[in-house]
């Protein structure tokens, strides 16, 4: 038996997003942008409104056995086609949106054009880190310009150099980052551990966590103890639930609004990610631990 949908960082991030709306009774247009071409990309997938590049063919991967056993086998991905009027077009068409997210691109063309258009008209940009560009761009280019960045404590090894895979490692890659983007919100996931955060502009970092003792965290634990393949696609799921709190205020868990703004976010990123794997109890702030830590110093 075999069948193929569409994956990926920006795919995941769209179908969280809109799983928010859903679950609170809303809607709202959320665009959808790819640079590659509409063909293997089914309309159920990628519903309108959405928007094709078409810089290459789009990469194939190829997964054999089930999702708690399997192997993945990676098409190559196709040199990019150069960016033309079509293209300019299509880019100034997603800029006219109020956020926009940035999660895993291949190239550095489309998203130097979408920062461009930041001098024409003033919108968000939430730039989640993966390593699918180079270190010295998103360095030079991308970071400086983004309002929020988000990565996860094992990946972002490639940008800010070697920390170890705990609290405290998180805390330093958070510090680098902030020398980064100085003026940017930090995200940095942490798997169960939840996320640190810290407001734009800020060296302070929260750390948001689920409760262990509370109900929700046991649901969740007993979901990703039987099917810890529900987690592929959470740190996706974070960013959407980011980006629908920041462009229309919707978040699914309640009684946050009296946190920093930052905080908000986390908390509202947290609150997708559990959906995104299965836990279907309402999700409050009660069910968060949330602490201040002592500044990290970067290097």
């Amino acid at each position: 038996m075999s069948s193929s949908r569409a994956g990926g960082g920006a795919v995941n991030s769209r179908i969280a997003a809109e799983s928010v709306g859903e679950n609170l009774g809303k809607t709202n247009e959320i665009r959808y942008f790819d640079a590659n071409k509409r063909d293997c990309l089914t309309k159920s997938e990628a519903p309108p409104p959405v928007r094709y590049l078409n810089l290459r063919r789009c990469p194939r991967n190829y997964v054999l056995g089930n999702r708690e056993d399997k192997w993945i086998f990676r098409s190559e991905i196709e040199p990019a086609r150069p960016l033309g009027p079509p293209q300019f077009t299509d880019i100034a068409w997603l800029c006219e949106a109020q956020t926009i997210l940035v999660n895993s691109p291949k190239d550095q063309e489309p998203v130097a054009a979408v920062l461009a258009q930041r001098g024409r008209r003033r919108f968000e940009v939430i730039l989640m880190l993966t390593p699918s560009l180079p270190a010295e761009f998103l360095r030079s280019v991308a970071l400086p310009a983004a309002d929020v960045v988000i990565g996860a404590w094992d990946e972002l090894q490639f940008l800010t150099g070697d920390s170890p895979v705990t609290v405290g490692g998180a805390a330093l890659t958070a510090a680098r980052l902030r020398r980064m983007a100085p003026e940017a919100e930090v995200h940095v996931t942490m798997g169960k551990r939840g996320v640190l955060s810290m407001a734009a502009g800020s060296t302070e970092p929260v750390h948001v966590e689920l409760d262990i003792r509370v109900d929700l965290a046991v649901e969740a634990q007993e979901i990703v103890r039987e099917r810890p393949s529900r987690l592929c696609g959470a740190g996706d799921a974070f960013a959407g639930g980011v980006l629908v709190r920041r462009a229309f205020g919707w978040s699914l868990l309640s009684g946050a609004g009296a946190f920093h703004s930052h905080v908000q976010d986390a908390l509202a990123g947290c609150a997708s990610a559990l959906r995104w794997i299965g836990v279907s109890s309402g999700v409050t702030v009660g069910a968060f631990e949330l602490r201040s830590l002592p500044v990290a110093m970067g290097s």
